[in-house]
């Protein structure tokens, strides 16, 4: 992601409020990344570097966690940036307003092929607030859309976040990894915030872990079909077929259109690189 990294850095440094710290986690790159890191982290001490042997994202995610100081913890992609240079001083007053929850989520917008876009409306339309009973509202959200997994939409209180005693160990690092670690956050939370804003811009990159093809082996890994079940688990322990009536074939649904999208990608894959059979 060396292309699009000191504009990420960038968009981060410059806030306009400054009191925060920065660890990059330099996760096996093989491209000039770790010198872009070096040279950034040379003018500005608030920069922390991890390097490590390539373990995918939710363990780079997993590693900073461990180390880092501050009350609240973001996430922001390497090839991704953020709106404005207000971002982190509108989260900071959002968070006093909301008297410090364990998370506040925001909105995102799309950057393809170089132009923003995808700003189309807000989940809700005007700030929300959960807690107690109301915290089943946004847990069918989750469950039952794709909406609220991505991790970088997520302002996390540090504590609550480091109290995540989770066993990844199964997780396959290259999908599922925002949805894994979200079960935690939506589980053991006491409360959410909400603000329509588009604070988070996420780039549309082919090349990215995301968008990488599936191998057969990574769709029938174990993780996925634990995550499922685990997720059936979570509809189970928040009553949740009491709230919506709709949500266990929601949920199935999900899973449904989830591994015929993947085996989708990878046949068109293998026509498009004209991989035999056996491989």
């Amino acid at each position: 992601v060396e292309s699009y990294l000191k504009e990420c850095l960038d968009s981060l440094i410059f806030q306009s409020f400054s009191d925060f710290e920065v660890i990059c986690v330099n996760d096996g790159s093989t491209d000039n990344s770790s010198k872009i890191l070096k040279s950034y982290s040379e003018k500005d001490n608030r920069i922390k570097i991890i390097n490590k042997k390539n373990q995918g994202l939710l363990w780079a995610r997993r590693d900073a966690i461990k180390i880092a100081s501050g009350d609240y913890i973001l996430f922001l992609d390497s090839d991704d940036k953020y709106s404005n240079l207000n971002v982190l001083k509108l989260l900071d007053q959002k968070l006093k307003k909301f008297n410090n929850p364990d998370i506040l989520l925001f909105d995102r917008a799309n950057i393809i092929n170089g132009v923003i876009k995808g700003t189309c409306n807000h989940f809700y339309q005007t700030e929300k607030y959960f807690e107690n009973e109301t915290l089943n509202e946004i847990r069918y959200q989750f469950i039952s859309r794709n909406y609220f997994n991505a991790i970088f939409l997520k302002c996390v209180k540090r504590t609550f976040l480091q109290k995540d005693k989770t066993d990844y160990t199964n997780h396959n690092p290259q999908m599922c990894e925002d949805i894994t670690q979200s079960i935690y956050l939506f589980d053991q939370c006491q409360s959410i915030a909400y603000i329509p804003e588009f604070l988070y811009l996420y780039r549309y990159n082919e090349q990215s872990i995301t968008n990488s093809p599936l191998s057969f082996e990574k769709l029938e890994n174990k993780m996925v079909r634990k995550l499922f079940l685990t997720m059936n688990d979570c509809i189970c322990k928040w009553k949740l077929f009491d709230y919506k009536n709709d949500v266990y074939q929601k949920f199935y649904n999900k899973a449904y259109s989830f591994y015929c999208q993947r085996i989708i990608e990878l046949f068109s894959f293998k026509k498009n690189k004209n991989v035999n059979k056996k491989t």
